[in-house]
């Protein structure tokens, strides 16, 4: 349930991301430049999770691949 669990992750990341982008968009002149800052890191950290993730569901979904294709090479054996 690994991949699942990446998967949720991504989900949760990318969540994270548009939230801060909705916030980022709505808000008005009086954000302060530290706080839109702190903001604009929080969703390169979110972004930055999302692609860490996909890129492990990416490479087990690969393995799977590679294992299935090797798995019926045997079978037709």
């Amino acid at each position: 349930m690994a991949d699942m669990t990446s998967i949720s992750a991504i989900l949760g990341s990318i969540k994270a991301a548009t939230d801060i982008a909705k916030l980022l968009k709505e808000a008005d002149l009086s954000l302060e430049k530290a706080e839109l800052r702190l903001k604009l890191a929080d969703l390169i950290s979110a972004l930055a999770d999302a692609r860490i993730e996909a890129a492990e569901v990416q490479e087990t979904l690969n393995r799977k691949d590679t294992q299935i294709r090797a798995l019926e090479q045997a079978l037709s054996i």
